[in-house]
């Protein structure tokens, strides 16, 4: 530890130009941090914070007013940020990736700004947000855009889609669900042949209490489209749902030559409640001509 202090009525300053450490279970080396931190009165300052390990770098600036009226500012870069070493605190297996950080969050005058751009050579992740009053009725608009997002990275084994491109947005007034107002909406594609997600627009709006909603989805296994709408959805809910498939084959789903299939289904479902034994609900499903496991169906109700 090389460090030096110092106090006064006013506030401190600290001035930190080197601390290691080495820890067993769970295993962590901190190569080095250092920063300097000065705090008077309500206003805290952290400069030239650099944290090292042996497969990350992490440089941050902090400005912080913590006044009846706050003001807080917080820049992040990373040129390597390793997950795996970050698993062991966590208890969770994170991906083998090393990504390129940049964090930019302000608070000021009872509103937030958020940017945080994550990257690896043939990926990225853009989040992009603003809101107001977030500590009162937030008002809220949000954006994630991925490029050339690969879930095989991230998730060992998955076999929905690959390298994902589009955005989702999320903009609203209030976290209540009773009466808060937001929207919903999520545009991703794919250009992987053997995807099983290579469209998706989901679209849906939340208003007192009540939501509405639509998805299509096209892969490989087939197309699907859903509508639904739920009434009074935290007290008495009321529903109805309406789901089609076309050509939807099930082997590319179960991975199992015994599914090989080509649907065309029509769901309807409608009801009230969702916890048992105060649930009314009613299924009707039709099926279209269709094949499966080398069965021809012409129709089924």
């Amino acid at each position: 530890v090389d460090l030096s202090m110092q106090f006064d009525d006013n506030g401190f300053g600290v001035d930190l130009k080197d601390f290691r450490l080495n820890s067993f279970d769970p295993d962590f080396v901190l190569s080095s941090i250092s920063f300097v931190a000065k705090q008077q009165g309500d206003n805290l300052l952290v400069e030239n914070l650099l944290l090292q390990t042996p497969k990350s770098s992490i440089n941050a600036d902090a400005e912080l007013h913590f006044a009846e009226t706050p003001f807080y500012k917080i820049m992040l870069q990373s040129d390597s940020l390793s997950l795996n070493e970050i698993s062991p605190f966590i208890n969770t297996d994170l991906p083998d990736l090393t990504p390129q950080v940049n964090l930019d969050f302000i608070l000021q005058n009872d509103k937030t700004d958020l940017k945080a751009v994550v990257k690896t050579q043939s990926q990225q992740i853009d989040l992009t947000g603003k809101i107001a009053s977030p500590f009162k009725n937030p008002k809220y608009d949000l954006k994630c855009g991925l490029e050339n997002f690969n879930l095989a990275n991230w998730i060992p084994e998955n076999r929905f889609a690959n390298r994902i491109s589009g955005e989702f947005k999320i903009d609203g007034t209030g976290t209540n669900p009773k009466t808060l107002s937001a929207n919903v909406l999520a545009e991703l594609s794919s250009p992987a042949v053997n995807s099983l997600v290579k469209e998706l627009a989901l679209n849906g709006h939340w208003e007192n209490d009540s939501l509405k909603a639509d998805l299509l989805l096209d892969g490989v296994a087939g197309a699907l489209s859903a509508d639904v709408e739920i009434n009074q959805v935290t007290q008495k809910p009321r529903y109805w749902a309406n789901l089609k498939t076309k050509n939807l084959n099930l082997f590319p789903v179960l991975n199992d030559s015994l599914y090989v299939s080509d649907l065309q289904i029509e769901t309807t479902l409608s009801g009230a409640g969702f916890k048992y034994p105060n649930i009314n609900t009613e299924l009707a499903v039709r099926i279209l001509p269709s094949t499966f496991s080398g069965l021809q169906v012409d129709s089924l109700r």
